[in-house]
Parts: structure tokens; sequence; C-alpha cells
């Protein structure tokens, strides 16, 4: 019966220092924030789009990507296995990822729009130094 009563307490013991060890956290508690997410996902599809655009062979395309990801995570000092670990938690919460991906579309559309309306006031501005030097007009002098 003491056997029985020591073992309880051992694995009593044993539970509660597992509990409250803070490595121990739930996938929850070890994912990044949303916001976090989020805008680290943002510089994610940025590079991509970069990176997709750039020339050249796949295999110098593919080590800029592995540069960017380096650097992005870097930015934000985020190891690559919290941000995969989060990653995969977010993934396996879809209502989740899908509340982060909302943002991040409203984002790159909003900063889409202001990259639109600042290429379209660079069309309407004059040029400066066509209105220093206007074209000569052909003088009648100049005909004959």
């Amino acid at each position: 019966m003491n056997k029985l009563i020591l073992r309880i307490i051992i694995m009593a013991m044993s539970l509660s220092t597992l509990a409250c060890n803070p490595e121990n956290k739930s996938a929850e508690e070890k994912a990044l924030p949303e916001e976090l997410m989020r805008d680290i996902l943002i510089d994610f599809h940025v590079a991509e789009a970069i990176a997709g655009r750039r020339g050249g062979l796949s295999v110098y395309r593919e080590m800029f990507r592995k540069d960017l990801t380096k650097d992005i995570l870097e930015k934000y000092d985020v190891s690559k296995e919290t941000f995969f670990e989060s990653y995969e938690y977010y993934m396996e919460h879809p209502s989740k990822m899908d509340s982060i991906y909302v943002q991040i579309i409203k984002i790159l559309e909003e900063k889409g729009d202001s990259g639109e309306k600042d290429k379209a006031k660079e069309k309407k501005k004059p040029n400066p130094s066509s209105l220093k030097n206007p074209p000569a007009e052909s003088s009648p002098e100049s005909e004959e």
C-alpha cells in the first residue's frame, strides 16, 4: 500500500514538473502571433513575386529564394523551425489561416493600388526639362 502511494506521489510530482516546464507548451502557445505571421507571409509573397520575375536558370532563382527566406526570417528574428512549426499550426487551423490571408490580400491590394496611383501621378506630371526647352517652332524664315 505504501509503495502504491509513493508511486502516485512520484507520478504526480513528475507530471506537475512536466506541466510547469515552459518547453512543454501547446502548439498554439508556440505559434507565432497572427500579426507577425501575416507580416512574414506578406514579405514571402512579395519576395516570391520578385524571384519569379527574375530571369536566368531556375537553380539561380531557387538560390535567390532561399536567400530571401533567410533574410526575411532574420528581419523578424524568427528561426526557420519556429516559422515552419507556426505554419503547420495555422494550416491545421484553416479558419485562423484564412483570417491571416484575408488581411494579407487586403494589405497587398492596398499596396498595389497605391503603387498604381503613384504611377498615374508620375504620368500626369509635366516633365520639367521639357518646360525649360520648349520645342522650337518653325519660323517662316527657315522655310525659305
